[in-house]
């Protein structure tokens, strides 16, 4: 039997990095496009192609490797890098999505096609929401993933097996530098190791997020191209934490009292902050998924990631 067949976009990212160790662990053959190569994935095949380019260039392994499935995971999911060149997200997190399903649909109907949807289409108001809240984004990055999420449903209509994952926040050691909880991690394992004497500068410490563990939330993805019907599904842990809290376990974990080494600049505070709490029942009952690493492991495996990287002089 010829092994299934995964095509990544976003390979060299955090959830393509967990996405194909989880596939290759089933047995997959895999190919990743993105405009950077991953350095940590053997044996996987790799097109560097820019998303916000030329649509042939990042097309033309649907063709030529003929996956069964397809995970769309690229993104330009910082909020400031969306603010300063919203032209640029919404070529990534929205058009380049749907030109894959038009090609998909006109050319490969039978594979199965994953969107990585965000929890940043809801309104940013408290509330717990499921997957029939009404999206009401508020930022250009909720707005550009709400796009490529509506043309998710529209293509399945269509016929096409295509599925939102709804995600909220989710963490790892490979996660990018410039997000705020690798900020604190790598600000602890610094300081704890004599590498960093100044403070770490924050925002609204009081800013809650549900995070949970890329590693999981990939496993999600992939239950959801292996049901019978095409669905949206919300993927978190359900459970809030602060970024108070965040620090606090980082410092901890490394023998430190958070509030000697962190401090709150009012620059850095958004204008408006998101506390939204997640219903993930849908997922628990048709996928028989649900988070596996708990806040704290996150957290440790995040500061003992950054510990062993500086000690490594990386």
């Amino acid at each position: 039997m010829m092994p299934k067949k995964a095509l990544i976009y976003g390979i060299s990212g955090q959830d393509g990095y967990y996405a194909a160790k989880l596939l290759q662990s089933k047995g997959y053959e895999i190919h990743g496009i993105s405009h950077s190569k991953p350095a940590l994935l053997p044996d996987v095949g790799f097109t560097q192609a820019d998303l916000a380019g030329d649509e042939r260039a990042y097309l033309e392994p649907l063709h030529n490797f003929a996956p069964d499935e397809i995970y769309y995971l690229a993104g330009i999911n910082s909020h400031q890098k969306v603010i300063e060149n919203p032209t640029l997200a919404f070529r990534v997190n929205a058009l380049a999505p749907i030109a894959i399903m038009q090609e998909i649909s006109s050319n490969a109907p039978k594979a199965r096609f994953f969107h990585a949807s965000s929890a940043y289409i809801f309104e940013a108001k408290p509330g717990r929401v499921n997957e029939e809240t009404a999206p009401l984004p508020n930022s250009a990055y909720g707005i550009s993933k709400l796009s490529s999420h509506l043309m998710t449903r529209q293509f399945r209509k269509e016929g096409l097996f295509a599925c939102n994952g709804i995600l909220f926040n989710h963490e790892s050691p490979q996660r990018q530098a410039d997000f705020v909880t690798r900020k604190i991690t790598r600000a602890a394992a610094a300081i704890s190791l004599g590498m960093q004497q100044e403070k770490l500068a924050l925002g609204n410490l009081d800013a809650q997020r549900d995070w949970g563990f890329a590693g999981d939330y990939v496993e999600a993805m992939w239950l959801m191209l292996q049901q019978e019907r095409p669905d949206d599904y919300i993927i978190a842990t359900g459970e809030t934490h602060t970024v108070r809290e965040f620090s606090q376990e980082a410092f901890l974990h490394v023998h430190l009292d958070w509030e000697d080494h962190v401090r709150s600049d009012p620059a850095l505070v958004r204008k408006s902050e998101q506390r939204l709490e997640a219903d993930i029942s849908k997922a628990r009952m048709k996928l028989g998924w649900a988070p596996k690493v708990k806040f704290k492991e996150i957290v440790h495996m995040m500061v003992d990631a950054d510990l062993e990287s500086l000690k490594q002089g990386r």
